[in-house]
């Protein structure tokens, strides 16, 4: 017996010329958070190493919408370039209400930091791989270490 994926399936509704249509998105989100705590575990022991980005490299990932992003973090695992960052945006409440909110996205890029890929959902796997990849990459680890010896 093959690999059998567990997916997810997303289904909408559209109609035109008044019949219906359903659309669906699967997505394996098992495997995602599979991936999440991998690169967590790697980050951990030092086996994955992030490096911040400068600011102006990185203006592909907010083209075209109003998100604030803050440090950048990136690296190469097995061929590919990953960053993740915590992203802010606008959550609004009702057309005139709103406030800002923020969550982590991992993403897949080319080397113009163009995306290929990105996280869609936030859970608690992808808020732990920030804080380890964000404790590594900003030095914190480093500074404890320094402090506790």
């Amino acid at each position: 017996m093959g690999y059998i994926p567990r997916f997810i399936f997303i289904n909408s509704t559209f109609r035109s010329n008044n019949e219906r249509h359903e659309v669906g998105l699967m997505f394996k989100d098992n495997d995602l958070n599979k991936l999440y705590v991998k690169l967590s575990r790697e980050t951990s022991e030092d086996k994955l190493v992030w490096k911040i980005v400068l600011s102006k490299a990185i203006s592909a990932l907010t083209e075209a919408n109003e998100d604030r992003i803050g440090a950048v973090y990136t690296c190469d695992y097995k061929g590919k370039k990953l960053v993740i960052y915590l992203r802010k945006y606008k959550h609004f409440f009702d057309d005139v209400e709103w406030a800002w909110t923020e969550e982590p996205q991992l993403a897949i890029v080319t080397d113009n930091y163009e995306v290929l890929w990105k996280s869609r959902y936030c859970d608690s796997t992808l808020i732990n791989l920030y804080e380890i990849v964000s404790r590594q990459g900003s030095g914190f680890n480093d500074l404890i270490d320094d402090l506790i010896p």
